[in-house]
């Protein structure tokens, strides 16, 4: 430092005299004799004030000296004479190319004969102490080495590199734009070395085998200095664009390394530190690692790694499928493992198969655990893209083993949400690269995608479901031609002991039923007997899922399910499943429910109706509160543990069941009134005859007094939209089986008060289209039983006639207020029928 700090001060200030300067050239000579010589110089005051005038004071001595006294010593003072001429400070420099030209008739000769001192001299100050020389040695190599050839360089080359990466990193800033320059003109010699087109083959060979190694050292890629990083960066990058195959061949297993390595290393650490803070940022991370991929793909490091690929060979794979394998395994940073992948999916698809399958085992292995240990969605997509890569190569075997370790991912009983997920990234990719080696073991891929693909975490079921939409043409198509291996994935689904596996599958269960209910009878049987054994025990989070694949499977294979569980089986599982105390899972139970009683044609309502009447009755009478910490009616103390096991496994105390769906499930049930329990399935029709009559006349006249209850309660609309529709039901189906006419209308003059209120006090398009509906049926009903009580003369038709009245003024009320198309013409037709029961003899056309 001192040294530069004085040497500044000379090239500034002039500190240091000509007659110093003087005196250490004809030392250099080994003269020192000459030194009198000069020292007469000190009597004159211009050579004593300037460098100038001393050297030209010299030239004149050494012109005088000149042939016998100088020539043993030219060789040495050339050197030093051909620096001095790039000196910093001008006056010295124009000094020195006049002595330059004063003793030296032919330059280009001079240089050429003298070389190699010349680039010991400048190799030699690029390490000196002053800056001055270090500088004025830059900017001469740079003028020295032009148009050289590689046998003049051969010696020097990797020398002439290295100082000028180290003047690079200078403390004196003016020396590193001297070195930038040098840098500059090597690189550009360099590609001339190493070009096929204009140098010879092994030169071309030896330059590069010289100049890559240290570029890719400490000294270059290695080194702290950010400049220095970036010059040897894209001096690499042109040096391989340049080289031919024959001289970059040996050279490409250290370069792939150091290049994927530097993808990582030279990466900005800010953007590291970002990703790691990215939620607390509010940045998507996803999307960050994203850009960062995509930002190193266009760097030198990878443009260079797409030249290294195609210039890869059979000997070539045998040295990198190691160092990759390494990589993968332990490589550092996201953009040096996406990297990794990326560079061997571009080896392989330029590579033979001959030359890639002797290394797909390793590879295979090394990529398969690298994607179930990485937690970075761009690592593991690239991973499961160049194991897929590599599976176009794999024997089958080792494709088996592959997809079978990726299924097993998902199907396996301690999987988690990282493992499925990547097992169906695996597949995934495996089906867009090698779509002949997955179509190959699909029927051992799509049934588990066909579950997978409704798993609770929509990641994991979005690329489950881009597998099965992928992999198959149709839907429907596939789950014909999977169909035995579909149910046996879901069976095994379904009595795992992971309750999101089992949800997945019972949501499964109700779409194969929707595509393939063609396929299910012979499969039915064995798909409701699981769900039936899943449906009671232990309740868990979304096992409301295994009772609406129940309710699926009952409506879309009722014929299948007769035998073996048998129809009495399920509806006593499903009116179990409506005593637990989940609201959810009762409301759930009670679908379930209903879709059994609609789909089987067994009477079944003697069975069902005790429990669903008895919780419908309970929504019109407040219950009394239950004070804290008590007991639940019916509940001694020694119940209390159960009780609270109960609570813990999430039930909630006991409510009511559901009005709407305990409505649903007793028109479902009274909808089958009187038909046979047992024996094959017959339509609607069928055991709807006189016979019938009876029972369902007792059942109906039960059903028709909870109604009449439920439309004089203030009930939610809902609710009473529910028993509207359970009224016209209750009309329509005794009508059908034979029940006396005289019954259905009392029951109809009954609720025609209430389903006219309905539709008179809420304002509400669907319920009033609904209520005017149910009147339309109603009213006929009715008109019949005032036909015959005046016929008799009977002494209710006056209290009955008012009943009719009432309901006249409920629909003109209608009139009055809903001025909608479709509800002005149903209410005038309900008012035309209620006009001729209320005011005239009753037409029976009416």
């Amino acid at each position: 430092t001192g040294g530069a700090a004085s040497s500044s001060s000379s090239s500034e200030g002039g500190s240091l005299s000509t007659y110093k300067e003087l005196c250490a050239l004809a030392t250099d000579l080994g003269q020192p004799d000459l030194i009198y010589k000069f020292m007469d110089l000190a009597h004159h005051q211009q050579a004593l004030n300037t460098r100038r005038g001393a050297a030209f004071g010299f030239a004149s001595i050494a012109k005088l000296a000149a042939g016998e006294q100088l020539a043993p010593h030219v060789a040495a003072l050339i050197p030093k004479l051909y620096r001095y001429q790039y000196d910093p400070n001008h006056r010295i420099q124009d000094a020195m190319v006049h002595i330059w030209r004063s003793l030296i008739d032919d330059p280009k000769s001079c240089i050429d004969t003298h070389f190699s001192p010349i680039m010991a001299e400048l190799l030699r100050e690029m390490g000196g102490r002053l800056w001055r020389n270090r500088q004025a040695a830059c900017a001469g190599l740079a003028d020295l080495v032009q148009g050289r050839r590689w046998s003049e360089l051969r010696p020097h080359l990797a020398a002439c590199w290295t100082m000028a990466l180290r003047c690079l990193d200078d403390i004196k800033e003016s020396v590193r734009r001297a070195a930038l320059s040098c840098i500059r003109g090597l690189r550009g010699l360099t590609l001339r070395l190493v070009d096929p087109l204009h140098a010879a083959p092994s030169d071309a060979a030896e330059a590069v085998a010289v100049v890559l190694p240290l570029l890719l050292s400490d000294k270059g890629l290695g080194s702290s200095a950010t400049e220095v990083r970036a010059v040897c960066l894209d001096s690499l990058s042109k040096v391989c664009r340049t080289a031919g195959r024959e001289a970059l061949s040996p050279q490409v297993v250290p370069l792939v390394q150091a290049m994927l390595e530097g993808l990582s290393a030279m990466e900005d650490v800010r953007l590291n530190y970002i990703e790691q803070h990215a939620e607390r940022m509010g940045l998507d991370a996803d999307k960050l690692e994203s850009a960062r991929v995509s930002a190193s793909r266009s760097t030198p490091m990878g443009e260079t790694l797409d030249v290294c690929s195609r210039f890869c060979d059979a000997s070539s794979l045998e040295v990198l499928v190691p160092p990759l394998c390494a990589l993968i395994k332990r490589g550092v940073g996201l953009n040096t493992k996406v990297g990794t992948a990326r560079f061997l999916r571009s080896l392989l698809s330029r590579a033979s198969a001959d030359d890639v399958r002797p290394h797909v085992p390793a590879l295979s292995k090394a990529l398969m655990a690298g994607a179930r240990a990485e937690r970075s969605g761009a690592v593991r997509k690239a991973y499961a893209g160049a194991l897929a890569q590599v599976c176009r190569y794999a024997s089958d075997k080792r494709a088996e083993k592959v997809v079978a370790e990726a299924a097993a991912l998902c199907s396996d009983p301690s999987a988690d949400q990282d493992s499925k997920y990547v097992g169906g990234l695996l597949l995934r990719e495996l089906l867009r690269t090698s779509p002949e080696v997955f179509q190959a073991h699909a029927p051992q891929v799509l049934p588990l995608a066909f579950s997978a693909k409704m798993d609770d975490d929509a990641e994991t079921a979005a690329v489950w479901k881009e597998v099965w939409e992928e992999g198959v043409s149709s839907e429907a198509g596939a789950v014909r031609l999977y169909a035995s291996e579909i149910v046996g994935v879901l069976s095994e689904g379904l009595s795992s002991q992971q309750w999101s596996r089992k949800k997945a599958c019972a949501e499964a269960v109700v779409q194969l039923t929707q595509l393939g209910q063609d396929v299910l009878g012979s499969h039915a049987e064995r798909l409701a007997t699981t769900l039936l054994a899943e449906s009671s025990g232990r309740l868990w989070e979304g096992k409301e899922a295994v009772l609406g694949a129940l309710g699926a499977l009952s409506a879309a294979a009722a014929p299948a399910l007769e035998p073996q569980p048998g129809h009495a089986r399920i509806i006593a599982a499903a009116l179990a499943a409506c005593g637990r105390k989940k609201s959810s899972f009762r409301a759930a139970a009670l679908k379930w429910l209903e879709a059994a009683l609609q789909a089987f044609p067994g009477d079944y309502y003697q069975q069902v109706a005790p429990m669903l009447f008895d919780n419908i009755r309970k929504h019109t009478t407040a219950p009394p509160p239950a004070a804290a910490g008590s007991p639940a009616p019916g509940t001694s103390s020694s119940d209390a543990p159960a009780a609270a096991g109960s609570a813990a496994e999430g039930e909630e105390p006991e409510k009511p069941l559901p009005l709407v769906e305990s409505l649903a499930c007793v028109v479902a049930a009274f909808q089958h009134a009187g038909r046979a329990v047992a024996g094959p399935c017959t339509t609607a029709a069928a055991g709807a005859g006189a016979g019938d009559s009876a029972g369902v006349q007792a059942q109906g006249e039960e059903l028709s007094g909870v109604l009449v209850v439920l439309l004089a309660a203030a009930l939610p609309w809902q609710q009473r939209l529910a028993a509207v529709q359970a009224a016209q039901a209750l009309v329509q189906r005794s009508g059908e089986v034979g029940v006396p006419p005289q019954v259905v209308g009392g029951w109809s003059l009954a609720l025609m008060r209430g389903v006219a209120a309905t539709a008179a006090d809420i304002k509400i398009q669907q319920v009033r289209t609904v209520s005017l509906a149910a009147l339309e049926v109603l009213v006929p009903a009715a008109g019949k039983l005032l036909k015959e009580q005046q016929a008799a003369g009977s002494g209710v038709l006056k209290a009955h006639q008012a009943a009719v009245g009432s309901t006249l003024a409920a629909v003109q009320a209608v009139l009055d207020s809903d001025k909608a198309a479709a509800i002005v013409a149903a209410a005038g037709r309900v008012k035309g029928l209620l006009a001729e029961l209320h005011g005239g003899p009753v037409s029976m056309d009416a």
